[in-house]
Formats: structure tokens, C-alpha cells, sequence
């Protein structure tokens, strides 16, 4: 029952370009994904850590307008509320397990390089994550899931896609009333809304960052807590922790290096390949890198 109306307030997710772009400074992701390994790093990573609150407060401000907009014990406005108290609750539970491994559209674009790959000396590896088994796998018991999104900027866009799956999951629960207690439909469809709401952190971002076209495979709830977390060093001893997500070889496209990368970045790209990837394009930016 409960995942019939998650699954009916869901937004269809949109078909990825075949290669996307991910930009980094560190040498430590370029190893991981080269060896088979894309690393999802913990929110706290992000360059804001904030964002993860941007669609989850989004989600909840228009549940609460509808709340507070049904006649008092329906049973939308008994989901609702229930879910607002769920809301307050597993908030922190959210922000705790949500990583992210994040993607851009563009190539070779200046911006992120300067932003994302170490002031444009870093790389840029070239992806084709819509092949990724994990995606299509089920979830491990007890994660929330793993999936490719493209991210939401237009505050118009994201407005309609949350108060559309609140309607879809409280239509849901009333054509279901009478087939199970109004007690566990209260709490199923509050259970839904909240996965909703949790697809919006994943999915939602402000306006201000839409030139970045961004996609971001993401995790929610590793299966065995902080078990299921790997670390890395990145330059300059930083200590991260990640989720790692399998990648095949034939899934990574190119490497390039940025426009001010060292001379010898692509030699030193190239004697990093392993078995199998001895062919990988390896170039350099060609933006016009201005300082």
C-alpha cells in the first residue's frame, strides 16, 4: 500500500544524455572511477551543504499550505499532518544520509572547471551513468534507493512537481479508503509524502546554478549505516567518507585535464589507466582559461 503511493506520487525521471561530465580537483575520485568505482561523498561534501534543505523545505511548506487548507480529521488532513510530524522527526535522518555523486551536461565548460576542478587544473571524466547496474538493481534492504536525477532550478517547476505528487499520493489514500484501516492508510500515505519529500533533496536546486546543468546519482540510507561507508584522502590529506557505486569499464568515456593543468597532466593520466582502458581519450581543455 505504501509503496503504490509512493510509487503514484513519484515524478517520472527524464532520459540522461548518453555521456555526462563529472569535474573534480582530486586525484583520489580520478583513481576511483578509473579502477571501477564512482564514490558518492556524504552532503557535507558539497560545496554547499546547505542545498540538501532547498527541496525538502520546499516539499514541506506545500504540505503544509494543504494541511491547512482540509476540513479537520479527513483523512488527507490526518495524512498530512502525520506526515509533518514525520517530517520533523526524520529530517536530521535525511541530511545524515544523503550522498551524492554530481554530473553536468556540459563539457568542457569554463565555469566548472573553475568551480569544481581546482580553479581548472583538476579533471574532467566523461560518464556514461544511465548504464550503471546499480541503478536498475533493487535497493539493498533498508536503503531508501539509489538513482540518476536531473536537477530542478525553475522555482515554478519545482512548486508543480511537489504539490503534483501530494495530490497524486493523497488521491491515492481516498480511492483506497475502506480497503484497510484509516489508521495504517494515515500512516502509509504520510510515509509516502515523506519519500517524496526526500526525492526533492535529492532533485531540487536553487535557480542560481542552472547554468551548471547538473545530474546527481545519489544515495539515501546506506543499508548497514556507517558500515557501508569507504574513506578517501583527497589532495592535501582531506579525509572523506563515500559510498562507492560499481561502474564498468565501457562506461567511462574520456578524461580531460584542465586548461591549466600541468604540463604533464595527461602523460600522468595515461600511466594511470589500467588494463582495459589503455585506449581512453585522454585530452587537455581547450577553454579559454583567462585566470
Amino acid at each position: 500500500m505504501g509503496d503504490d503511493l509512493y510509487a503514484a506520487g513519484r515524478p517520472p525521471t527524464p532520459q540522461p544524455p548518453a555521456v555526462l561530465y563529472h569535474y573534480t580537483r582530486h586525484e583520489a575520485a580520478l583513481r576511483g572511477i578509473l579502477s571501477g568505482e564512482m564514490r558518492a561523498t556524504e552532503y557535507v561534501s558539497l560545496n554547499d551543504s546547505t542545498e540538501v534543505s532547498h527541496g525538502l523545505e520546499i516539499f514541506r511548506d506545500l504540505a503544509r499550505e494543504r494541511f491547512e487548507s482540509e476540513p479537520e480529521d479527513t483523512l488527507a488532513w490526518e495524512s498530512l499532518k502525520r506526515f509533518l510530524m514525520l517530517y520533523a522527526k526524520l529530517k536530521p535522518t535525511v541530511r545524515g544520509t544523503f550522498l551524492v555523486a554530481s554530473f553536468s551536461e556540459a563539457k568542457d565548460d569554463l565555469s566548472q572547471w573553475r568551480s569544481y576542478a581546482g580553479n581548472a587544473t583538476g579533471f574532467m571524466i566523461g560518464v556514461r551513468v544511465q548504464e550503471t547496474p546499480a541503478l536498475v538493481a533493487p535497493a539493498p534492504r533498508g536503503q531508501l534507493g539509489l538513482g540518476l536525477f536531473q536537477m530542478v532550478y525553475r522555482q515554478a517547476r519545482k512548486v508543480r512537481l511537489a504539490r503534483g505528487a501530494i495530490d497524486r499520493i493523497l488521491l491515492g489514500a481516498g480511492e483506497l479508503a475502506g480497503s484497510a484501516p484509516d489508521d495504517d492508510l494515515c500512516g502509509s500515505a504520510a510515509l509516502a509524502l515523506f519519500r517524496c519529500a526526500a526525492l526533492a533533496a535529492q532533485s531540487m536546486k536553487h535557480d542560481t546554478f542552472s547554468s551548471e546543468r547538473e545530474w546527481r546519482l545519489t544515495v539515501m540510507g546506506p543499508p548497514d549505516g556507517a558500515g557501508a561507508l569507504k574513506t578517501m584522502l583527497r589532495d592535501g590529506g582531506e579525509s572523506v567518507r563515500y559510498f562507492p557505486i560499481p561502474l564498468a569499464k565501457e562506461q567511462i568515456d574520456e578524461v580531460m585535464v584542465g586548461p591549466v593543468a600541468r604540463e604533464s597532466a595527461e602523460a600522468e593520466v595515461r600511466a594511470l589507466l589500467p588494463d582495459g582502458l589503455s585506449g581512453l581519450r585522454v585530452t587537455r581543455s581547450r577553454s579559454p582559461y583567462r585566470g
